[in-house]
């Protein structure tokens, strides 16, 4: 019991160390803080993968998840991370990302299965990443994605990135984790599409909740 404390503390340092290193670059350096922001959520998300390691129980995550989510939301309200909140459109992804976290790895630890959690925050640290990144690329240069009269803000170029890498993952994690060829088909189409359709119609930065949540729950009721 001692040793899950011991990580919580550490993963709580890591959190803080990620967070005033984004605040150092984008004082120090001339970048815009929609890289910065980028950079924390995919150094952030593929650092919890280690979860799976480090804690037996989901409940030390829930706490980590409430100190995160407690302090981003807190410090979104005082404009104190502009590394992460600086940016032109409204997002309340930075604190709803530790929720999404937590819920996944609460599914892959009461279903016990790794999979639950390993595979949702790989798309949501790297699909997600790739795909906000290309999309700030082409959004000055293509129309952006119109959905049921709406537009989230989303272009064809960062969609696309998005799926297809989601289905690259998905296959690649699947495979690893040992299930037969049609099953690895079957839930990499399911994994790559659900998660693509979640990514272009979730508002305001809440694919970093539903993302790993559909996610998790796909897998556990397809396996």
């Amino acid at each position: 019991m001692k040793t899950q404390f011991y990580f919580l503390f550490l993963y709580i340092f890591a959190f803080l160390v990620i967070l005033a290193s984004s605040e150092f670059i984008y004082k120090r350096i001339p970048i815009s803080a929609e890289y910065t922001r980028k950079i924390s959520h995919i150094i952030s998300t593929l650092t919890s993968l280690t979860f799976v390691y480090a804690f037996q129980s989901h409940w030390f995550v829930l706490d980590l998840a409430a100190f995160s989510f407690l302090l981003l939301f807190i410090g979104k309200l005082n404009n104190a991370f502009r590394s992460i909140e600086n940016v032109s459109r409204q997002t309340q992804g930075s604190y709803l990302l530790p929720i999404g976290i937590y819920i996944s790895f609460a599914f892959s630890d009461i279903l016990n299965n790794r999979l639950l959690f390993i595979l949702p925050i790989l798309i949501l640290g790297i699909s997600d990443t790739s795909a906000g990144m290309i999309g700030i690329l082409y959004q000055k240069k293509e129309r952006n994605i119109s959905v049921l009269g709406g537009t989230p803000g989303k272009t064809f170029a960062g969609t696309f990135t998005f799926l297809t890498s989601s289905f690259i993952i998905s296959f690649a994690t699947i495979m690893a984790f040992g299930y037969n060829i049609p099953k690895v088909f079957v839930l990499t189409i399911y994994i790559s599409l659900a998660t693509t359709i979640t990514e272009l119609i979730c508002p305001y930065g809440s694919d970093n909740l539903t993302i790993p949540t559909f996610a998790s729950i796909i897998l556990a009721y397809s396996i």
